[in-house]
């Protein structure tokens, strides 16, 4: 708390009637501004000069923009503002019209400038009722380079107008009934083309409040308007100063404008003519329409007239095409959607056009929108007058992107199966081969068969429930391993990320964990009570990009020995494997166990995920 009372006067505050007792009285030093002795410069010279003023003033400051203001404004406040709302925040003492005041505020705060609002309305409790005034003021920033923007606050000058505005509505209303009454919209428009005043029907064709078009010129009411035919009248009209008279669209309507010059602008009255254009439409092409569309089983229509170039298009045709149902469509931005390498089929390349866009042909086009591709099938036909000469196009559109899509797919699926099928064959071929040659018996032969085609069959499982995309290592590893976790659950450890591979390298890993497997199920540490089998694999930085190592660790079995020959399962891990994976494999029969790692490049577009750990249940449950 400062030591300074309450009443105690400071220089800068002498004077100011009223206002500058109060303000003196104030207890300042419970506000975010202090005690008057340590407020900045800028703002003891602008209170000075609010006190010292006959106008209507406030001053709000600080970040807070606490509020002070001088004699002439406590009238405009009223008694539920006055006096209770001095030192208090704008945004609290104006809340019933913050949100007009608060973009104008941050403005003259952010360093932006001062604002101005001449006639605004507000409605505000005043004299204990709810109150609309009229308000014409200004916000001018206060500059205090102590703070960051170098504005300190802000100083308010306003003039209520309320009374004048009240006699001059007295005075508009005579005119208004006069323009109520009529049937027709109708505009005044000074000479900048600016609206000055618009009638109820007016409105009501327009769809708009009166203040969303008064002081606007109508081009920018309408943006659709500048550059094209209706402004060129509004001006040709006030250049000239020639009657003229015309008939556009204007969203789902069809208005007839009729422009007369006036001394100091133009009145422009406009009336709805659209039931008479959608009759006329209708009668004139509804039934060729109807008739194409049944023909090609299309969803779109559209038709071209030639003689004025205009062209119409069904609201699903713009949708099929991603145009815009508010802005005009024009051949021209029809055939610059067309696919470049399509129009020779879409579009006339002879000397006879009109006969070249007969009947059905099917292309893509560029959606106005997306961008995106996609295949249109058209049908079409020529509409001639009276003397044999093509006058209109009528066509219809249907989207046929998700057929050309299925055939497609299809063809890439028979082509994927075959390759498949050739690949699984080759295997299966090189498997029974390699098994017939080493093994001792036709049921040993069997038996190691029917275990490498179930492996086999396993990893294809995988391939399959992805799509043959690529396989989870993970789920890779569970499943060669299944079969023997019922036996060695507390004996199997298997741990590392889910890495993503590609068809062959998954299928290459899972017959080498078949065949590690089985012969640790045979004369490894899976053949005793003790054994144990670790498979870890992980990623590790090599040059030129990542590199997958995977390492099959065996212990607690029987003493190893190498092996005095070779069989079809080193020659599968050392060659085939090492070739599949592009990498390197090597099997050391060290006298603790088996180890097997096998090293190769990851596949840029692999995607890794969590890790496995070693107590991590299987990827499906034993039945």
């Amino acid at each position: 708390m400062s030591d300074q009372r309450p009443g105690e006067a400071a220089n800068f505050l002498e004077g100011g009637g009223d206002m500058g007792a109060r303000i003196r009285a104030h207890d300042w030093s419970a506000t975010p501004l202090g005690p008057p002795a340590a407020w900045p410069q800028p703002l003891k010279i602008v209170l000075r000069t609010m006190l010292a003023a006959r106008q209507p003033m406030l001053v709000l400051w600080g970040e807070d923009l606490i509020q002070f203001y001088n004699d002439p404004c406590r009238a405009a406040l009223g008694p539920e503002r006055h006096p209770s709302y001095l030192g208090q925040p704008a945004q609290l003492c104006w809340n019933d019209n913050w949100e007009i005041f608060r973009p104008q505020l941050e403005q003259v705060m952010g360093g932006g400038g001062g604002a101005w609002r001449e006639d605004e309305r507000m409605t505000i409790v005043r004299d204990g009722r709810l109150q609309d005034v009229y308000w014409t003021y200004s916000f001018t920033p206060v500059h205090d380079d102590d703070r960051p923007s170098g504005i300190g606050g802000v100083l308010a000058l306003f003039n209520e107008v309320t009374a004048q505005h009240m006699a001059a509505q007295v005075d508009n209303a005579r005119a208004a009934r006069i323009l109520g009454a009529m049937s027709e919209g109708f505009m005044i428009l000074d000479a900048a083309f600016r609206v000055v005043e618009v009638n109820s029907e007016g409105l009501r064709l327009a769809a708009m409040a009166k203040a969303a078009m008064v002081g606007l010129t109508p081009w920018e009411i309408w943006p659709e308007m500048l550059g094209g035919r209706i402004e060129a009248a509004y001006r040709q009209a006030m250049d000239e100063r020639t009657p003229l008279a015309l008939q556009h669209q204007y969203n789902d309507l069809w208005l007839d404008l009729r422009l007369y010059p006036m001394e100091d602008g133009l009145a422009a009255f406009y009336r709805d003519i659209t039931a008479a254009k959608q009759a006329e439409e209708a009668l004139r092409g509804n039934e060729s329409r109807l008739r194409i569309a049944q023909q090609a089983g299309g969803i779109g229509t559209y038709e071209w007239d030639l003689a004025t170039g205009d062209l119409y298009a069904s609201d699903v045709a713009r949708s099929l095409w991603g145009v815009d149902p508010h802005i005009e469509f024009t051949m021209a931005m029809a055939v610059q959607m067309i696919h470049p390498e399509d129009r020779p089929y879409a579009l006339p390349v002879s000397d006879r056009p009109m006969e070249d866009l007969v009947g059905g042909s099917e292309y893509r086009i560029i959606r106005a929108d997306t961008g995106e591709v996609r295949w249109m099938a058209r049908h079409v036909e020529i509409v001639r007058d009276r003397a044999g000469a093509p006058s209109r196009v009528i066509g219809a559109f249907r989207d046929i992107t998700q057929s050309k899509r299925f055939e497609e797919h299809q063809q890439l699926l028979i082509n994927e199966l075959n390759h498949r099928v050739k690949n699984t064959l080759a295997t299966v071929q090189y498997i029974s081969a390699q098994t017939l040659r080493v093994s001792s018996s036709i049921e040993e032969a069997g038996l190691a068969f029917e275990d490498r085609l179930l492996s086999l069959s396993r990893a294809h499982n995988v391939l399959t429930r992805a799509n043959w995309e690529s396989a989870g290592l993970r789920e890779i590893v569970a499943e060669a391993m299944d079969p023997y976790r019922s036996i060695v659950e507390q004996r199997l450890g298997m741990a590392g990320p889910d890495v993503r591979l590609a068809p062959h390298t998954a299928l290459a890993i899972a017959m080498a964990l078949q065949e590690l497997a089985t012969n640790a199920t045979k004369y490894g540490s899976l053949s005793t009570e003790a054994g144990r089998i670790d498979i870890d694999w992980t990623i590790v930085p090599a040059a030129g990009g990542a590199m997958l190592r995977l390492v099959w660790a065996e212990s607690g079995g029987p003493p190893v020995a190498p092996p005095t020959r070779r069989g079809f399962g080193s020659r599968l891990l050392e060659r085939g494997l090492a070739r599949e994976i592009g990498g390197d494999v090597r099997l050391a029969f060290a006298a603790g166990g088996v180890v097997c790692t096998m090293e190769g490049p990851v596949d840029s577009g692999s995607e890794i995920g969590g890790r496995m750990s070693r107590h991590d249940a299987p990827i499906r449950p034993m039945p």
